[in-house]
């Protein structure tokens, strides 16, 4: 199509599909519309100037085109059909008496009986109104008078499909797209629907499949159970209910770890077995006691081994730094001072009267034999200790368990010479008293704070008792609270705390008096403290003086 306008000999050309405005003020317009052999001339002049009465005025060529193109389609066709959507789009158009004559023209070349027969094929399609009967209607009258309304059925036909189909994935349920498919049986979408359906009796069948492994995991009500759920159903319906279940029992199970901690760490405490410090390492990696129970383990481990090779009747003490000393007591026993130790082993428990006895008749003689302390006597009898009849030493009756008594220093010191022992330095023999490394808390007595729990003293006895029968400290080691006084090897000096090496003191040179430690049966509570120092001159042999032994680890 070309739209051209003509002023003063001038021809310009125009866009026929936009509005022209032209100025009225002076000369004549003329629009000329062209189509292939049709041609349409309009003029206008400046008279409209006072009709419209403005400067200029606008003309839209774009229904005037569309309505040339429509008839001139038309008369390409030649179809009474082609000639009745003409009219039915441009009543008041043009061309209309020219469109009827048409239709009158074409019906009257058209036999009666077929006119008849078109218009029944056309009206049972109608009455079917489905795509596939308006299709047959056309394949059977190609040149039908309904041919163009049976397109426009078979759009609006498509359309209202496509319409019911999408309402169905809207909704997206089984039974929305079964009936798109009742109700739509020649439907565009039918095979997608049926895959649609397909697709969602699947989902369901997961979802009950899903649902089914949730409740059986519920029901079983374990952290592992509902693992196994979320793992086998990466994208889970109840993964949300799985987790916070997952998070309640893991909170529940963490509570009851917490609550049974201290329980299980107390078993461990009280029983000092490798097994319970191993259960409780393992059971609790982080726990607040995690280092106390690795140390004790390893502790117990060395012990074990080397609790192997010790004499019978002797512990292990795993060598290690403590505080030795008090600032509470007598002077001797300050200043509080830090002490090093090598691993050593100790007697369980004190010299026995049948121990020492045997030692007598073994050794041959009762006074030391030989070496610097020749001559020196070694113990006196009495009756609650040992005693000579002519013939062999010997336990009095019912005392044989009894710490031997009335043994001198160097009574002490010969009975560990001829067992290749020694008597403990005062260091060592704090040490232990205190509980060694196996000992967090510094008791005042040997094991306990209460001397009725390990310690035989004036208050509950009135002379010396069964060795081990009152509760042993942290080494296993009994008696080194009351029960009797127990030699040690070091020389006793008032302010030798205040010089004392840090490592294994061997206390001074040389005195007078050794030192006494341990408290005894005749004693008050105060002297029965772990850090109370006593002395005595070597040769004395008295009631309540004993001693016990030790071995250098080798």
């Amino acid at each position: 199509v070309a739209v051209t306008l003509s002023y003063s000999n001038e021809k310009i050309e125009l866009d026929a599909n936009k509005a022209i405005t032209l100025n009225l003020a002076s000369g004549k317009y003329e629009f000329l519309v062209t189509e292939k052999k049709y041609k349409f001339t309009e003029t206008k002049n400046a008279e409209l100037k006072s009709r419209f009465d403005k400067q200029s005025i606008s003309f839209n060529l774009k229904d005037k085109i569309d309505e040339e193109n429509a008839i001139s389609a038309v008369r390409t066709d030649k179809s009474i059909e082609g000639y009745k959507k003409y009219v039915s789009e441009y009543p008041d158009g043009k061309y209309v008496s020219e469109a009827n004559e048409g239709v009158v023209f074409l019906t009257g070349q058209m036999d009666s009986t077929l006119v008849m027969a078109d218009e029944k094929a056309f009206n049972l399609a109608k009455k079917r109104a489905k795509v596939s009967s308006f299709e047959a209607y056309k394949e059977e009258f190609p040149k039908g008078i309904y041919v163009n309304e049976a397109n426009e059925q078979i759009k609006i036909l498509k359309q209202l499909d496509k319409d019911a189909f999408e309402l169905a994935k809207k909704e997206n349920t089984i039974g929305a797209f079964e009936l798109y498919i009742k109700k739509n049986r020649d439907g565009l979408f039918i095979e997608e629907a049926n895959v649609k359906i397909e697709k969602i009796k699947a989902i369901i069948a997961k979802r009950k499949k899903d649902n089914d492994a949730f409740e059986k995991a519920k029901k079983e009500n374990s952290i592992d159970s509902l693992k196994v759920y979320l793992k086998n159903f990466p994208r889970a319906i109840h993964t949300k209910n799985a987790k916070a279940i997952i998070k309640k029992l893991e909170d529940e199970a963490h509570k009851r770890w917490v609550a049974n901690e201290e329980p299980i760490w107390q078993r461990a405490v009280r029983t000092e077995k490798i097994k319970e410090y191993k259960k409780y390492i393992d059971t609790y990696p982080r726990g607040k006691h995690i280092t106390e129970a690795k140390r004790m383990f390893r502790l117990l481990e060395k012990e074990q081994k080397f609790q192997l090779k010790a004499p019978p009747g002797f512990r292990y003490i795993e060598g290690g730094t403590f505080d030795m000393g008090s600032s509470k007591g007598s002077g001797d026993e300050s200043p509080i001072h830090a002490v090093k130790l090598e691993s050593f082993y100790i007697s369980k428990y004190e010299v026995t009267n049948e121990q020492y006895a045997k030692f007598l008749n073994d050794y041959g003689s009762d006074v030391v034999k030989s070496g610097k302390n020749k001559g020196q006597a070694m113990i006196y009898t009495d009756d609650w200790g040992v005693t000579f009849d002519g013939n062999e030493w010997k336990a009095h009756e019912g005392y044989e368990k009894h710490p031997v008594i009335y043994v001198s220093w160097y009574g002490a010191t010969e009975y560990c010479n001829f067992k290749n022992l020694r008597l403990p330095s005062e260091a060592e023999w704090e040490y232990v008293a205190q509980g060694g490394l196996k000992s967090k808390k510094k008791y005042t007595f040997s094991g306990s704070n209460s001397p009725k729990a390990v310690a035989w003293y004036y208050d509950n006895s009135k002379s010396t008792m069964r060795v081990g029968a009152k509760g042993a400290n942290k080494l296993g080691v009994y008696d080194m609270t009351g029960n009797v006084w127990e030699w040690v090897n070091d020389w006793h000096e008032k302010n030798y705390y205040s010089r004392s090496p840090k490592l294994s003191p061997k206390g001074p040179s040389s005195g007078s008096a050794k030192v006494l430690r341990g408290g005894s049966f005749f004693e008050i509570t105060n002297k029965l403290r772990v850090t109370y120092r006593d002395f005595s001159y070597p040769v004395i042999g008295y009631y309540n003086y004993g001693f016990r032994p030790v071995k250098t680890v080798n």
